[in-house]
């Protein structure tokens, strides 16, 4: 969510078609760059640690195996 609204928000400032004109396209680059970055170092600290990913992988293999079971 986060990066969806920064990029709507960016594109209303922006000059390009239909925006506001606040940022032009030359500081755009810029803070589009260090929006990105942001956006990373935001997704490192949220993202679910090793273990936690392999039982949800799991889990879903367990899953369709017993959908594949009771499918034929």
């Amino acid at each position: 969510m986060p990066w969806l609204g920064g990029l709507a928000l960016l594109s209303c400032l922006g000059d390009y078609d239909g925006g506001q004109k606040v940022i032009g396209f030359g500081i755009a680059i810029p803070i589009t760059f260090l929006f990105s970055i942001a956006i990373y170092l935001i997704a490192l600290c949220v993202r679910l640690d090793p273990a936690t990913v392999e039982e949800h992988i799991e889990q879903t293999r367990a899953e369709a195996a017993q959908e594949e079971a009771e499918l034929g």
